[in-house]
């Protein structure tokens, strides 16, 4: 596909989105963009060790044993609403690759209560085969690709980042479907089940995405934590531990450990380093 005919499907694919049922034109917005993203364009990612966090706000901390870890996992179906990476009632398993991001795209605040939990992405087979994730707005270039093919690619590029760091309000929310669409692609037409993707908060951090088979073959939870945010800007937050609910013994069980301290939280507190700087140095290039 040339440049003018990648020009033209990204104007289409606005005039889907202006007509006024975008779920009955949901099915040529998806032809569309799978016509524009070509394998190349994608980059994966194949780690053996990485963690993913998120968070959620709770109201109150009067009863933190009722809480379990199904609290921070996939939502109920009939809860599960529209998303940028996922349709109504088809929950996904949202997260970020370090706390500080996790936190900021919840929207949490000075004096909230909140949990923080942590996953371990494990790998099929005991690790022998490493599962690709697709990722989204770290590009990796190709020295011997033609100038005119770098064009095409920036363009197709250009257009995966800006739909997944755009700002959605009441007044846009129509965009989500263009970021479920390049979703669709990525999971049902290139075979991904993870993608890692730019933070709308702050474009330098990365957050993951799961689909659902995914999430509970290789999501295995770590730890998690109940806290009040004491202090929090962009690149760090301080916030009391109050309790945390781990694996204890041989046979993995859940139990409360009494935490009662303060932590500084950064993008790399988590792990020996900051797991985005560690993608970027293990990209690849899909063929």
């Amino acid at each position: 596909m040339n440049i003018n005919e990648i020009e033209t499907k990204v104007k289409m694919i606005s005039e889907f989105l202006s007509k006024e049922s975008i779920e009955d034109n949901f099915d040529n917005l998806k032809n569309n963009v799978s016509e524009i993203i070509t394998p190349t364009v994608i980059s994966y990612v194949e780690i053996q060790r990485l963690y993913l966090f998120r968070a959620r706000k709770i109201d109150d901390i009067s009863n933190i044993e009722a809480f379990t870890n199904l609290d921070i996992w996939l939502p109920p179906i009939d809860k599960t609403e529209l998303g940028r990476c996922n349709v109504e009632k088809k929950p996904v398993l949202y997260g970020a690759l370090d706390p500080v991001t996790a936190i900021n795209e919840t929207k949490i605040t000075k004096d909230d209560y909140f949990l923080l939990g942590c996953y371990e992405l494990l790998e099929k087979n005991n690790g022998s085969e490493l599962e690709r994730t697709a990722i989204i707005g770290i590009p990796e270039l190709d020295l011997k690709d033609t100038p005119i093919s770098r064009i095409t690619q920036g363009i197709t590029s250009n257009f995966l980042y800006t739909e997944f760091t755009r700002e959605i309000t009441k007044w846009n929310k129509e965009r989500y479907y263009v970021t479920n669409a390049i979703v669709d692609h990525l999971f049902n037409k290139m075979k991904f089940r993870s993608i890692i993707y730019p933070s709308v908060i702050n474009n330098r951090r990365m957050n993951i995405l799961l689909n659902q088979e995914a999430a509970f073959e290789r999501a295995a939870f770590y730890y998690m934590y109940v806290c009040r945010i004491l202090e929090i800007n962009g690149t760090q937050f301080k916030a009391h531990i109050y309790k945390s609910l781990d694996q204890e013994g041989s046979k993995g069980e859940l139990s409360w450990r009494i935490m009662d301290n303060t932590r500084v939280f950064t993008f790399d507190s988590e792990g020996p380093r900051d797991q985005v700087e560690v993608i970027k140095t293990r990209l690849r290039k899909h063929s």
